[in-house]
């Protein structure tokens, strides 16, 4: 078949520009790359973000980050450029952050296609490998979660390292000419800038040794000197990070507690791993069938193409198998779950050495190809295959979005039910089944607290209980003197965390004026009306002014039986309940409860069950913080009746407030 006529002006375009034509082909990797996570830009702030960029927001551009021991973890650059410039620049608006973290994986995929080509020779391989790194379906962390951006930014550095050394390689050729130390000099300090990013480069370096090996297959004994000597430094800039970590942290990474017995697990993790890769998917999204495909076409194609091209492009596969390998060394005490894939981040470096073997045997196959008609076909196929895996990357995305907007739910929620304060000791928190992820999507593994500080200025202390109504007991001697005990639930019909049960302690304080379907009884100034509002019984109650109503138990269950309420369930989740109240310094094994009962339209305290809380005995005023929830009442809330204290002992309450909580 003749080939098509080619048109004097294409011909003079193509002569006059002819840089520019190159370069054409290499725009597909950032646009697959955008395409395939452009919908990251609908990610909020997640779980560790809050910690992050909150400490980036107080701290400012300092060098604080780069002393040793100011973080849990030694990553000075990738906290300067994300949390302190981020901070700096975009203050609390996700959306730059997460343009940020496509860019980093748009120009990473693009310096791996371009060193690939670079290192072979070959523009098709580097353009097939950046193209399925662009679209891999397992970067959602490394791309979407802020507080993981180290991994894509420490690959991003490290992949310029590498493209620039290989340029150095090839091209100075030993010559000492300017061109050849901006190469080096590029190279080291990038490399330089990956190891102070993330510690997952550690083991990379011998990556640079193997790009000039396949740049240069016959390298002699001047070769090996010369290559000696050039990474020389870099081996230097190693040593110096690894001497930091160790003599400031003690080890070598940033997760403090992690195994170390490695000849008990390496093979096992490194297997695990690598079905990871071999199956990229997210089966609590998909379902465990597709995993099972998807990983037995991918291992089927991968052997199909080893078997038929593996011995003619053994040189470019080892390296990819030796790079991936290397990759893994940092995270093989670390684990990636198989199920949602979550810490997905870990296998950022490693799935671009193994991107690089499928796009070698396609390139193969690709060549062996004759025909017009056999290469559009096989160019269908690739771009088919294309299509899928960024359709698969935004499936994987979806949990994300979704965790987004319950992020936002539960901070909205837990403002309006446990509203900001100021707590100058700060405030505890025991929270029971914190809502940590949806479906591999971080939601608040950690940083529920620290969201509070970040937009609220409240400084919370999270403890995580096993057991919030048990935490509640404990509650009275928690050394803050604000202290809440709460429990989250997943409601998989919305799917949406809410909080089931809430009870706390604070300070005491003026009775409030704000919420919705407020009610106080002031009893401060004794006002007759409001007296009468609450019956005593089995206790004799006199009113002291400034003080309020002292409760004299007749026996250990004192009473007081509320107004008549009609307080409906519809669209509420809770009735809150707070009462300022004084207690006497108790000495004794006994514990002292505060319990509150309800009656619905039948009238009967008690039928729906009722909710307690434990008093401080020390004498001292506090706000005991109290919340029925609506799903137990009957319909609606007719009375409540108060037993102030379980002890023939008297007890002082100065108010008590009711409104709702939708």
């Amino acid at each position: 078949m003749a080939a098509p006529a080619v048109s004097e002006s294409q011909r003079a375009a193509t002569a006059r520009n002819p840089a520019a034509v190159r370069a054409l082909p290499w725009l597909v990797l950032p646009l697959l790359a955008v395409a395939a996570y452009v919908t990251a830009l609908r990610v909020g702030f997640l779980a560790e973000d809050f910690i992050s960029v909150g400490l980036g927001n107080r701290t400012g551009l300092s060098l604080y980050y780069f002393s040793p021991g100011a973080r849990p973890d030694y990553r000075p650059v990738g906290d300067l450029l994300t949390h302190i410039v981020g901070a700096l620049l975009w203050g609390l608006d996700p959306l730059p952050y997460h343009i940020m973290g496509l860019a980093m994986h748009t120009l990473t995929s693009l310096l791996l296609g371009l060193w690939l080509a670079e290192a072979t020779g070959r523009r098709t391989l580097g353009l097939l490998a950046g193209g399925l790194f662009a679209v891999f379906p397992l970067h959602t962390e490394a791309v979407s979660w802020v507080a993981a951006y180290y991994d894509a930014m420490a690959a991003l550095f490290a992949f310029a390292g590498l493209l620039m050394f290989t340029l150095w390689w090839k091209r100075a050729n030993g010559a000492r000419t300017v061109a050849a130390y901006a190469f080096y000099l590029l190279s080291l300090f990038f490399y330089a800038c990956a190891l102070f990013t993330k510690e997952s480069v550690f083991a990379f370096l011998p990556v640079f040794a193997l790009a000039a090996w396949l740049a240069s297959p016959r390298m002699g004994r001047s070769g090996l000197v010369r290559l000696g000597v050039g990474l020389a430094p870099f081996a230097g800039v190693l040593v110096l990070n690894v001497a930091v970590r160790l003599a400031h942290y003690g080890n070598l990474g940033g997760y403090q507690v992690q195994r170390t017995d490695f000849a008990n697990f390496f093979w096992d993790s490194a297997q695990a791993y690598l079905l990871v890769l071999l199956s990229p998917v997210n089966r609590a999204v998909l379902g465990e069938w597709a995993g099972q495909v998807v990983g037995a076409l991918f291992t089927l194609a991968l052997l199909a193409g080893l078997t038929v091209y593996g011995r003619r492009e053994w040189r470019v596969l080892l390296v990819a198998l030796a790079w991936v390998g290397l990759a893994l060394v940092p995270v093989l005490n670390l684990s990636v779950d198989r199920t949602d894939l979550q810490n997905n981040r870990y296998l950022y470096l490693p799935a671009a050495g193994y991107c690089i073997a499928p796009a070698v045997l396609a390139n193969a196959a690709l060549a062996s190809i004759r025909g017009a008609r056999g290469r559009a076909l096989a160019i269908g196929a690739v771009a088919v295959a294309a299509a899928l895996l960024v359709a698969l990357s935004w499936v994987h995305l979806r949990p994300w979005h979704t965790a987004t907007v319950q992020v936002n739910d539960i901070i909205a929620e837990l403002e309006r039910t446990v509203p900001p304060q100021y707590a100058p000791e700060g405030t505890a928190w025991h929270v029971e089944n914190t809502p940590q992820k949806y479906k591999g999507a971080m939601v608040f593994r950690r940083g529920i607290g620290a969201q509070r500080l970040l937009y609220t200025g409240d400084r919370i202390q999270v403890t995580e209980v096993a057991d919030a109504r048990a935490a509640a007991l404990t509650l009275p001697a928690d050394p803050h003197p604000d202290a809440f005990a709460m429990r989250w639930t997943l409601v998989e019909s919305e799917p949406r965390f809410h909080l089931e049960y809430v009870t706390g302690i604070t300070r005491p304080g003026s009775p409030p004026t704000e919420g919705d379907g407020l009610r106080v009884w002031d009893f401060t100034g004794c006002a007759s009306t409001t007296v009468a509002e609450w019956r005593a019984e089995s206790a004799g109650v006199e009113c002291r002014p400034g003080r309020g109503l002292v409760v004299n138990p007749d026996e250990a269950d004192p009473q007081l039986i509320g107004p008549e309420l009609d307080i409906s369930a519809a669209d509420r989740r809770f009735v809150r309940l707070r009462v300022a109240a004084t207690y006497p310094e108790l000495r004794g094994p006994e514990v002292m409860v505060i319990d509150w009962f309800w009656a619905g339209p039948a009238g009967v305290f008690g039928r729906s069950g009722f909710e307690r809380a434990y008093p401080r005995q020390d004498g001292q005023p506090y706000v005991y913080w109290s919340y029925i929830p609506t799903a137990r009442m009957e319909g609606a809330l007719t009375a409540l009746r108060l037993d102030p204290i379980n002890a023939r002992t008297p007890a002082e309450i100065s108010w008590i407030a009711l409104d709702v909580v939708r």
